[in-house]
């Protein structure tokens, strides 16, 4: 390898593009070109879908297989007989499903750096792939095709074709996808037919293709109209599935009944089409933060509000209080979807040797509270959810794992990465020996977040010194990943109940008192006015110093609170052991918020002390 490059350079990144799980071994190479003066910092990292850290060599240290290559990939490879290039390189011995995504390269130096991406796609065959069909109707047939354990999610077409004629393609009317345990597919589809246009003999067919992939299957049967009619009632509570054959004539008790329901009064006419009550729902979807009667305003109806609300409510849609949460973009929710499929599948041991760490900004609320429209369990949705404003704050880290609560330390607002290694080094550290949780054998990971605090390279440097220690990079938006915001919240829940339960007293109500009293005053009190003014700037004086009291009592109050969560370690442990179900809600709700980031932390009264990342 030549060293006469300018600083770094990647040469070459070969990746093999599309390969089937399990098969053959495979190799994701990176060739790079590095100047032997700059070699002291080189770090050499891959990335996946360019957002999650899953491999790093530092040299001359080991490398470090992170997330889901970890244990899948052979870190006593070398791609190279050169020292500083011997781990450029990942070895996957059997490729996964999980491990599908695009792969970044990047090489760096204390003075340079270069990236190199491409895709990987690991496929698998789906086990089962089968279709069928019935009857819901006198006039229609429901054709039905699903496959199992597939990877990437299956493409789907349905299909005729009559002994005499060519194929005609059916068109899908619905789709279901579920992402199954290790990183496969389970899908269906359906489409509907024409009963009396659909002859005896008929083949009625599904073809399955997998994209990126030249994998094709399909699955026939042979159509018989000989069908007995199934239809399913859905009420709250219960699901009726009733088989009935198609009535050959009327018999005389049925002609009674009919005739008996022309005389029984029949219940008044929808005032709103079925054409008005989707739009009436499509302006809900369009914007939540609206009300019934800024719908019928919008849409020209002619029929009162409480219609509206009616086919609202009929279509499961109330009124809710919006939860607030910073925006995700495209690229949050990627890098959210990336890391729960990463995590996802870990087994219980090792959330058991986990530490949860977090730094947290208390901050003085100010603003009101606002209204959407919503279904019920879409509080926490993406398009519900409301951004606030708050000022004034107490900044605070700490740590949890599933055997208890670790310390909290109040810290900087300024937060620098020399400032996070004194915490880790004379808080952390010494914190953690006291503790002496009970983790199982085995590096314990340490989860904190994507900022560019956490990811200087002094810190990385730091943790690639610590063998005892493993790092977990959440992805920048987290709160409803990791537990501890849950404490926070409990913390601010906690503090809003005490005020509550014991007023708002003490210089500040004072002050209320004589502004009450001002309002009362006549004749010659009115000439106090001007020495009322000049004891404002007193006043503000005075109000600063009430401040800083209620800061010192919140600092009392959440080191109080957290030693009563240090007494109470099954409902530590309850948070902590939620993070599988919480990344498979991140996976569901495909990156957006998930009803984890409903914690009392942002629920908390206007003009009260709360929580921000």
């Amino acid at each position: 390898m030549c060293h006469d490059a300018d600083g770094v350079s990647i040469e070459r990144l070969e990746v093999p593009g599309v390969v089937e799980a399990n098969t053959t071994a495979v190799i994701l190479d990176c060739d790079y070109q590095v100047d032997e003066w700059e070699r002291p910092g080189l770090v050499v990292k891959w990335y996946m879908d360019q957002v999650v850290l899953v491999y790093q060599w530092i040299p001359p240290r080991k490398p470090q297989a992170l997330g889901v290559l970890s244990g899948r990939v052979d870190t006593s490879f070398t791609a190279s007989s050169d020292p500083w290039a011997a781990h450029r390189a990942l070895y996957i011995p059997r490729p996964h499903p999980l491990l599908s995504g695009q792969y970044s390269c990047t090489v760096s130096t204390f003075e340079d750096e270069d990236t190199r991406s491409a895709r990987l796609l690991v496929w698998t065959p789906p086990t089962n792939v089968s279709v069928w069909y019935w009857r819901p109707s006198e006039h229609l047939v429901n054709i039905t095709c699903e496959a199992e354990g597939s990877s990437p999610r299956p493409e789907f077409t349905l299909f005729t074709r009559t002994h005499a004629g060519p194929m005609q393609e059916v068109r899908v009317r619905g789709r279901s996808d579920r992402r199954v345990a290790g990183g496969v597919w389970g899908a269906g589809v359906w489409g509907l037919i024409v009963w009396a246009d659909t002859p005896l003999g008929t083949i009625i067919g599904c073809r399955v293709t997998l994209p990126g992939t030249s994998y094709v299957t399909a699955d026939t049967k042979s159509f018989n109209p000989d069908l007995p009619i199934i239809t399913t009632t859905t009420t709250t509570t219960t699901t009726t599935t009733t088989t009935t054959e198609p009535p050959a004539r009327w018999s005389n008790a049925s002609q009674n009944s009919a005739a008996k329901e022309l005389f029984e009064r029949k219940p008044r006419s929808r005032l709103t089409s079925q054409d008005d009550d989707d739009r009436i729902l499509q302006a809900v979807h369009v914007d939540p933060f609206t009300n019934a009667k800024a719908i019928k305003k919008e849409l020209g109806l002619d029929v009162s509000t409480a219609t509206v609300r009616r086919r609202l409510h009929a279509a499961g849609i109330h009124h809710r209080t919006p939860t607030r949460k910073d925006r995700l973009t495209h690229h949050h929710r990627t890098a959210r979807l990336a890391f729960a499929h990463q995590y996802v599948d870990k087994d219980m041991e090792f959330w058991e040797r986990t530490v949860f760490t977090g730094k947290k900004t208390f901050r003085l609320g100010s603003d009101g509270q606002i209204h959407l429209l919503g279904q019920d369990s879409t509080r926490c949705d993406g398009d519900n959810t409301d951004e606030d404003a708050r000022s004034g704050q107490v900044n605070m880290w700490g740590y949890l794992t599933l055997h208890g609560v670790g310390d909290i330390v109040q810290v900087d607002c300024d937060l620098t990465a020399e400032k996070y290694l004194v915490i880790l080094e004379e808080f952390f550290l010494p914190s953690l020996a006291i503790r002496k949780f009970p983790f199982p054998l085995g590096p314990v990971n340490f989860v904190h977040g994507r900022c560019p605090v956490h990811t200087a390279r002094t810190v990385q440097h730091w943790f690639a010194d610590k063998d005892d220690l493993q790092v977990v990079e959440l992805p920048i938006r987290n709160c409803d990943m990791n537990p501890i915001e849950n404490l926070w919240g409990r913390i601010v829940h906690s503090w809003e109940a005490k005020k509550e339960r014991f007023g708002e007293e003490g210089e500040m109500g004072k002050e209320k008192e004589k502004i009450g009293d001002k309002r009362e005053r006549t004749g010659d009190e009115r000439d106090m006015i001007g020495d009322e003014r000049e004891r404002t700037v007193e006043e503000r004086d005075k109000t600063g110093e009430e401040v800083e009291k209620t800061i010192e009592e919140l600092l009392c109050h959440m080191q109080s609170q957290w030693e009563v969560l240090r007494g109470s370690p099954e409902v530590v442990r309850t948070y902590g052991a939620s993070v599988p179900q919480r990344l498979q809600a991140v996976i569901d709700k495909e990156g957006r918020w998930t009803r984890f980031s409903d914690f009392s932390s942002h629920d908390v009264p206007a003009k009260s002390w709360t929580s921000v990342s």
